[in-house]
């Protein structure tokens, strides 16, 4: 997906791709292109998924058996509203509970009669995205028993590999595409950005928020992600398949083949920068087989 969506920011950055944008020619096994003025745009590839903001599980507060269940996957909820109600194994036991313990267990959610049962309440107005027990069901303490987040408002939680966090930094502009809305791009901006890495992974976490509505209700699907970290308008640029080697290209002079030095400048998916070295009057020599660096 990495590849088509770079090709579809493409389009979005332009508008329409238009094919004859370089004026072609053929010259046996090699093609003619010549540059064109044109806005390049330099990005960074990122990948991850759609979460809820304040997205969070709400856990059980001690052992015991679910005796009633009053919400469901789905549903909408207030602050403090009762979810679960746990008979606690602690009222069958000798083990003695002291009021500061039951204090300190409470945190985020209340119990009622702790020494019996006790009852889940929401912390926060949301909904219910997950729950992960039933009615019936045996509980341990600190276990998560309900996904819960905000209904409307999203987050982007994307990763970037460590070698590319150097160049992400806040308000910077983030172009998504997601795999329930097809070729559709989103545009986002870097609110975040970790400073913790993942050493599985080796990517670091940032945080983006769509500039525009996201209408769709779900979470936790994927995305890709091209964070524009440069750009330049009417800059004089070539394909990418242009270039022979870092710096060098094949241009056709006075009916010979030449090779000649050039400086590059910013490089995005499709297409190279060129600073010094041709104008557009210059014919660029593309092998057939040349692969984009």
């Amino acid at each position: 997906m990495k590849k088509s969506i770079n090709h579809t920011i493409t389009q979005c950055i332009k508008g329409i791709f238009i094919s004859n944008l370089f004026l072609w020619s053929s010259c046996n096994s090699s093609t003619t292109v010549n540059a064109e003025r044109k806005d390049i745009y330099e990005t960074v590839y990122a990948s991850g998924k759609i979460i809820a903001v304040n997205e969070h599980n709400i856990y059980a507060l001690s052992n015991g058996t679910i005796i009633k269940k009053w919400i469901h996957d789905g549903d909408t909820v207030k602050e403090k509203q009762p979810l679960f109600q746990i008979e606690n194994v602690t009222a069958t036991s000798t083990l003695k509970v002291s009021p500061d313990k039951i204090n300190l267990l409470q945190g985020f959610s209340s119990s009622e009669n702790l020494s019996k049962s006790n009852i889940i309440y929401s912390d926060c107005a949301g909904i219910i995205y997950k729950t992960m027990k039933e009615q019936g069901e045996a509980v341990h303490l600190n276990e998560p028993l309900i996904l819960i987040g905000d209904a409307n408002n999203r987050i982007i939680k994307l990763s970037v590999d460590q070698q590319d966090i150097n160049k992400i930094k806040p308000g910077q502009q983030v172009l998504i595409k997601t795999d329930i809305t097809g070729d559709t791009i989103y545009k986002a901006t870097i609110t975040k950005v970790y400073s913790l890495m993942d050493e599985t992974s080796q990517s670091f976490r940032i945080d983006a928020v769509f500039n525009e509505n996201f209408s769709h209700p779900f979470i936790h699907n994927g995305v890709d992600a091209n964070i524009i970290i440069n750009e330049k308008k009417n800059a004089l640029v070539i394909p990418r398949t242009a270039i022979t080697s870092t710096d060098s290209l094949l241009i056709k002079q006075n009916g010979r083949q030449e090779k000649i030095k050039v400086e590059t400048g910013i490089i995005s998916s499709d297409y190279i920068e060129i600073l010094k070295g041709i104008d557009e009057s210059t014919q660029i020599i593309i092998p057939k087989t040349k692969k984009p660096l």
